[in-house]
């Protein structure tokens, strides 16, 4: 039995019944301690969104998209059997948290911000800079492996398989941080995503807040930015 799929943006898809609507962790007075899918949604989208706005006249991506296949498994019971199926699936959020898609997001996002200018200065981002400006990570290169919790001190560097929201939240603060690409391919203005696709500038939409997703799952708006 094949599973079906709804669709999101930019090829990305969720599995049919996931609950992608509503508030992230990253508004501003979060409460919720567990993850849930509309959080996976915000960092997976805005980081291929921000790899497409690098692409060069030619379409070839300086950092490459994300794209992930997995085989998920399903059964169906017969009176007297079962019969297992097997499906791949491309960049579509599931019901279990993908920890090895999350690490390797976190360094598609740092191969991204040499590639971005700063809003006001002009200049090429550094990953040391937005680090430290933001106070991500060892606020050098690194993000948080874990948090401080007790008396253990934060560790840093490559992601565990124990999710925190500390390593969500630190990525979101990155892309958000993203808005100009140094192609001048992508632009935020008014919190609304710009691409150029070659003879204007095409509006995008306000990436995730559109009636599919409900105002509270913005992720450009600075209301609702987690740090604010």
């Amino acid at each position: 039995m094949a599973l079906s799929v709804n669709q999101i943006r930019y090829g990305w898809a969720a599995l049919t019944g996931l609950v992608i609507t509503g508030a992230t962790i990253f508004i501003v007075g979060n409460t919720r301690q567990n993850f849930a899918p509309q959080d996976i949604v915000e960092i997976a989208v805005a980081t291929d969104e921000r790899c497409i706005g690098i692409q060069t006249a030619d379409g070839v991506y300086p950092v490459d998209r994300p794209s992930y296949i997995r085989m998920l498994y399903t059964n169906t019971y017969g009176p007297t059997s079962v019969v297992a199926h097997a499906q791949a699936v491309t960049n579509t959020i599931t019901w279990q948290i993908d920890a090895v898609m999350i690490q390797d997001l976190q360094g598609k996002i740092k191969g991204l911000i040499p590639k971005y200018r700063d809003s006001t200065t002009w200049d090429l981002l550094t990953v040391t800079g937005v680090f430290a400006e933001l106070g991500v990570g060892n606020g050098v290169s690194d993000f948080t492996q874990a948090p401080a919790i007790g008396t253990n001190p934060a560790t840093y560097g490559a992601l565990s398989y124990h999710l925190y929201e500390t390593n969500l939240v630190e990525m979101y603060r990155v892309l958000a941080s993203l808005q100009w690409a140094s192609n001048g391919y992508m632009k935020v203005v008014g919190g609304a995503i710009y691409l150029w696709d070659g003879v204007d500038w095409v509006v995008n939409g306000s990436t995730l807040t559109n009636a599919a997703f409900g105002s509270n799952a913005s992720f450009y708006y600075a209301t609702n930015r987690y740090w604010e």
